[in-house]
């Protein structure tokens, strides 16, 4: 297993940086082919979405896209693999942004009994869960 920190996923994404892009590649590659596992924390996911959105101005649609389509793959697994990607789609259905719609599902499959937030959108739709 090897572990993949945020600027390698940039990497990957951006293909911009050609010497890096060339060892990103191959690591990615390897991984599709099952011949690694990587992994990252839930942070990276966050840093990956919010890293490419304030520094390389990409919409969160476009970012949220492209994540899923890594995730989907089997080429990089998250800890809450399966929360992040129904937090991705859950995202393209309401006006919540990828962290509260996250935190709602974390929330839901945790068994929590009450969501203690002031954001009327999220609260509304904790309600409606």
């Amino acid at each position: 297993m090897i572990f993949v920190d945020t600027n390698y996923i940039n990497r990957f994404l951006l293909q911009d940086l050609p010497d890096q892009c060339i060892l990103v590649n191959e690591l990615f590659e390897k991984s599709l082919k099952k011949e690694i596992v990587l992994f990252a924390t839930d942070l990276v996911f966050f840093e990956v979405c919010w890293s490419l959105q304030q520094f390389y101005g990409l919409e969160e649609a476009d970012v949220l896209n492209k994540m899923y389509e890594i995730m989907a793959s089997g080429a990089l697994n998250f800890q809450s693999n399966e929360i992040l990607q129904k937090a991705i789609l859950a995202s393209k259905n309401n006006s919540l942004g990828i962290e509260d719609n996250f935190n709602l599902l974390f929330a839901l499959q945790s068994r929590a009994k009450n969501f203690a937030t002031f954001d009327k959108k999220l609260l509304k739709l904790w309600k409606e869960s």
